[in-house]
């Protein structure tokens, strides 16, 4: 008798279950999805991602660009100020000529002067740029006990680690080596900042090879292949809420514990940061920053042998064509790359006041399939890559149709 009470006993329990469930199916007005997602709440397996801080892209962009000169009169060939001046220039008309949005251009420099200077060039394009390009002048700043780390490598490349903290009310921004040339609208770029997870506070490209061997610090990207600093598109209100001190607190740890490992500076530094924590990356696309060893070998007794198969090392760059070039290692003078150097030439020499950027595009591929012909069998260069020319003029050929739409309505 007593077993068959107890048995009753837990039929009715279930029976109280079962009915609870019914009553929380149905009656509950909300959907399934709404349900599970309660449910999911109240999971111990289930880790919450914070909210994801959207930057509206209709927003102004932001461009950080570091001019910086060598106060002892001393200095390597990137620190030639002449060069980094046209560098700078030339930039500015590649963002100029491919949009008609309003870009903020935050010039950080170590001498007033060199600003004045960037400006008096552009306003004697006398093409109204100011209301596309609005520059502003950034005095350097480097964390205190941090100053030492200016000359590294070249003099203020190390400034780009604190640009969160030179400008405390900028939200994100794009910075830019003032060797590289937009192909493409600099929209475009600002858009991979609505592609960050709720945790990426960077986007850089894996491409440089310097990391193919002798290195010891760890580095992002595949085996062999490291970051390039040259194109960062910057998250500042997130690098500044970073734990352990923010970003600069993670720069601080790099720089303590491979002091003596970082022959790149600041490229050093960035690979073991997210080589140590690659969730805090998101990883731009190689076509945003072609640089010279995406198409050419790179001398063996550097770091190792970079071509691996296919002499374009950018299958993105092949689809869809070169949004931004990069003219690293001297790479725009001719006598290093003639491919690179005409491209540089071509936007250098480009007529603000009365040139058609439609013409001049059609006259620069022309340019590149002339030099792609002559090209002699032992040619080592980027002209040596089959359709190259097609994948410099393709970015540009479509942004000059989007923009005479643009201006047309």
């Amino acid at each position: 008798m007593a077993l068959i009470k107890m048995r009753r006993q837990i039929v009715s329990y279930i029976g109280v279950i079962l009915l609870i469930f019914v009553c929380y199916v149905f009656l509950d007005g909300r959907s399934g999805e709404d349900r599970i997602s309660d449910l999911e709440k109240h999971s111990k397996l289930r880790v919450d991602p914070e909210p994801v801080q959207e930057l509206r892209i209709e927003e102004e962009v932001n461009v950080f660009i570091i001019l910086c000169i060598r106060l002892d009169g001393n200095g390597n060939f990137g620190e030639h100020i002449e060069r980094q001046i046209l560098q700078t220039v030339t930039l500015l008309k590649s963002i100029y000529l491919l949009t008609i949005r309003p870009v903020n251009i935050f010039i950080i420099n170590n001498d007033q002067n060199l600003f004045e200077d960037v400006l008096e060039k552009v306003r004697g394009w006398n093409t109204n740029a100011d209301k596309v390009l609005r520059l502003k002048s950034q005095k350097v700043f480097y964390p205190d006990g941090l100053g030492h780390m200016v000359n590294m490598f070249r003099i203020c490349a190390t400034a780009r680690l604190f640009i969160h903290e030179m400008l405390p009310t900028v939200d994100a921004g794009i910075y830019l080596d003032s060797d590289v040339l937009l192909l493409d609208n600099i929209i475009n770029l600002w858009s991979f900042f609505s592609k960050f997870n709720s945790a990426q506070v960077m986007a850089l490209s894996a491409v440089e090879f310097s990391y193919g061997r002798n290195y010891e610090i760890p580095h992002f990207g595949p085996p062999g292949v490291g970051l390039n600093a040259g194109v960062i598109l910057m998250n500042l209100t997130r690098m500044r809420d970073m734990s352990g001190g923010g970003f600069t607190g993670s720069v601080r740890w790099v720089y303590t514990i491979h002091h003596r490992q970082l022959p790149m500076a600041d490229q050093d530094i960035l690979n073991a940061i997210f080589g140590y924590s690659p969730w805090y990356l998101y990883e731009l696309p190689c076509a945003w920053n072609y640089i010279l060893w995406q198409c050419r070998e790179m001398p063996e007794n550097w770091f190792g042998k970079n071509i691996r198969g296919d002499k374009n090392m950018c299958p993105g760059a092949r689809t869809n064509g070169i949004s931004l070039i990069h003219g690293n290692h001297a790479s725009f003078s001719p006598d290093v790359d003639v491919l690179f150097g005409n491209v540089f030439q071509f936007m250098t020499d480009y007529d603000m006041k009365d040139g058609d950027l439609a013409e001049d595009v059609k006259a620069l591929r022309n340019i590149l399939i002339l030099r792609v012909a002559n090209r002699t069998e032992t040619a080592r260069d980027c002209s040596d890559v089959l359709g190259i020319e097609d994948m410099v003029v393709k970015r540009l050929e479509h942004n000059v149709r989007q923009r005479q739409v643009g201006l047309s309505n």
